[in-house]
């Protein structure tokens, strides 16, 4: 009896051991891909933008910084993956605080608001190597200039030079002789490389209303915030994957994601706009082609609430009322003389972007996601197809137990500027660009657990 339990023991330990072996010892790969030098290129998301501004908590938890400690587990000796940070409040940014019994969103110029750091304005990164280069609002047309267009040059330095990130971070050099973001983008000379170039080329025009704030250099029109040229779009993202690749750098591009699918596009709607006595009531826009009543085919952008926020607190006439969403942010204000609500006093053209707009968007995504599609085909890079994925945001989806949607704030993928994820939205966008790699490069890189990612910081 004695043997038998003797044995039966030694069973039990060997069983045991073995398995603390296999679990504790996980084996890591990095395929074909070498992440000595990763660098990533791109715009706010790749910089780590959210709530409404750049800071050294938010970028911090960029995607790209979230992939390379990942990386780091594969490949030990890959470089320090460095970022410049923006200090402390950084740009300023968006949270939220409760107030008069409500929870409420603050903005950096609201009184207890998150102003500019005072840093801010004397942060300066020039010339110092860097492994994130995402730069918050540029365009992919504006990495470099097209010969072929006459003053582009001058135009790209312009774009550059009213950004107050890139200026930051890179040298511009002068305006007839500029200093090209794809410039520094070859000197990174990267092993491997992310890039997500292209979403500002629609953005731009949708977030600021459909108004694509024309100028004219050397008599060649351009456009701030103008939907780009397919042609000129895939010349330069051409460029952009030559100067990545040219001494033999592997990496992975995404496409552009529906920007109308986000809350910024879809918080305020016509059926929530309700009288005192619970009628629904009359909005009135401005268009291109004049003032007239809101459809459900116009979007109203989120930027109106808070306006309409400010309007009850500064200037609310006898008998007005507010109008409050399911979690208590005002989105209207009923009044004597409400703003939007006469065609005396319709929401402005910027503020909305109407469906003559709303329609020229679609067509543009699919052009210029079939461009990237091409190039990284001509290039041998493999795509993360952000446009599908976040796509199906919009119905609901469940990670590790826990429900995220496109909803604001409630949705727990978007910061509080309805545009940009949070914190454990970019930790999402992680996974998928680790999954790509893993794929197409036989790497084994160990996905992120998002669940240790903040969502939205409530008070």
């Amino acid at each position: 009896m004695k043997l038998i339990r003797a044995i039966v023991l030694l069973f039990v330990i060997l069983l045991f051991t073995t398995c603390k072996k296999e679990f504790d010892t996980p084996i890591y790969t990095q395929g074909t891909a070498d992440f000595t030098n990763y660098i990533a290129v791109g715009n706010s998301l790749t910089q780590g933008y959210q709530n409404g501004g750049v800071y050294e908590e938010g970028q911090r938890n960029s995607y790209p910084s979230i992939i390379a400690r990942q990386m780091k587990l594969v490949q030990p000796a890959m470089n320090e993956f460095v970022q410049p940070y923006f200090f402390g409040t950084g740009s300023g940014y968006i949270h939220l605080e409760w107030k008069n019994s409500t929870i409420q969103v603050v903005k950096p110029e609201d009184s207890g608001g998150y102003k500019e750091d005072p840093s801010f304005e004397n942060i300066s990164y020039v010339g110092q190597p860097l492994s994130n280069l995402g730069v918050s609002g540029i365009k992919l047309i504006g990495t470099c200039a097209d010969p072929a267009i006459v003053g582009d040059n001058y135009n790209c330095y312009l774009l550059a030079d009213n950004n107050p990130y890139g200026k930051r971070m890179f040298d511009l050099g002068q305006p007839a002789t500029p200093n090209y973001y794809l410039n520094d983008v070859v000197k990174s000379n990267p092993t491997f490389f992310t890039c997500w170039l292209g979403a500002n080329d629609i953005l731009g025009y949708a977030t600021h209303g459909g108004n694509v704030l024309g100028i004219s250099i050397l008599g060649t029109p351009f456009y701030v915030y103008g939907l780009s040229d397919p042609n000129e779009f895939r010349k330069k993202y051409d460029r952009t994957l030559d100067s990545l690749t040219k001494n033999g750098a592997k990496g992975v591009v995404a496409t552009i994601p529906n920007v109308t699918s986000i809350p910024f596009f879809n918080l305020i709607k016509l059926e929530d706009i309700k009288g005192s006595d619970g009628a629904l009531l009359d909005i009135f826009i401005k268009t291109d082609n004049g003032v007239r009543l809101a459809t459900d085919e116009d979007r109203i952008l989120l930027p109106v609430a808070s306006k309409l926020n400010k309007f009850l607190t500064d200037s609310l006439y006898d008998n007005g009322v507010s109008v409050e969403d399911s979690i208590g942010n005002i989105i209207l204000v009923y009044s004597p003389t409400p703003y939007g609500l006469g065609p005396t006093n319709p929401i402005k053209n910027n503020e909305v972007l109407d469906k003559d707009e709303f329609v020229k968007i679609a067509p543009a995504l699919a052009a210029l996601n079939a461009e990237i599609k091409a190039s990284a085909a001509a290039h041998n890079i493999p795509v993360v197809d952000m446009e599908n994925y976040l796509q199906n945001f919009e119905s609901g989806f469940a990670i590790s137990g826990v429900n995220y949607s496109t909803k604001y704030i409630e949705g727990g993928v978007f910061s509080l500027d309805g545009v940009h994820p949070n914190a454990r939205g970019y930790a999402i966008l992680a996974n998928k660009f680790i999954d790509a790699i893993n794929t197409y490069y036989h790497s084994n890189i160990p996905p992120v657990n998002i669940n240790k990612y903040k969502g939205i910081v409530f008070p």
